[in-house]
């Protein structure tokens, strides 16, 4: 032959992209970190912890709580943040029986506890994505109306009609596993149609 491989030519491949939280991924990267990990201090991560800090990071993901990060500690534990526009949740995870818990809101404390539980720690996430659902700060909800006295909401351009509706709230997901809808002008038609 002339000198070249005779290697058959390939498409290239498109990169893989890991859909799990970088929180996740660099919680992981802590399970590597032997004995004095940190200039020969800090302590080894215990399988526990890691799965309990990844457990907080992926529940705070399923219920809609986007961005969050982790941190090593030099005792073995691991410090999530989870945050969510002015909001702070912290959970500094020991063990899985063993998890202290800050909430902050621009910065300043707003409530703590320590040693709280797994299911415990999942209770507080779920207590603010409640919380700030209720309040509109943040959202996955619908607005609905129907005939009523609360608010007054205006039909069409014309004023001289003017049509009083009352207005709820309703999440639009029951499983947060789902990150978005078509809302559409042309897919609300479609609805309407049916």
């Amino acid at each position: 032959m002339n000198g070249y491989s005779t290697m058959p030519c390939l498409p290239p491949t498109q990169p893989q992209i890991d859909p799990r939280p970088l929180a996740v991924r660099k919680i992981e990267t802590f399970s590597r970190l032997g004995e004095g990990w940190s200039f020969g201090d800090g302590l080894r991560f215990e399988d526990s912890v890691i799965n309990t800090a990844k457990s907080l990071v992926l529940h705070a993901r399923k219920h809609g709580f986007l961005e969050s990060d982790a941190f090593p500690g030099m005792q073995g534990d691991v410090l999530i943040r989870i945050y969510q526009g002015l909001h702070c949740l912290e959970f500094t995870v020991r063990n899985e029986r063993c998890i202290d818990y800050v909430h902050e809101v621009e910065d300043a404390e707003i409530e703590s506890e320590d040693d709280l539980t797994l299911d415990a720690s999942t209770s507080k996430i779920q207590e603010l994505r409640k919380d700030l659902c209720e309040s509109f700060d943040f959202s996955k909800p619908y607005i609905s109306t129907e005939g009523g006295v609360a608010s007054q909401v205006l039909p069409s351009n014309r004023l001289e009609k003017m049509v009083v509706y009352r207005s709820w709230m309703k999440f639009a997901y029951d499983n947060w596993d789902i990150q978005s809808a078509n809302t559409s002008p042309s897919f609300t038609r479609a609805l309407q149609a049916v």
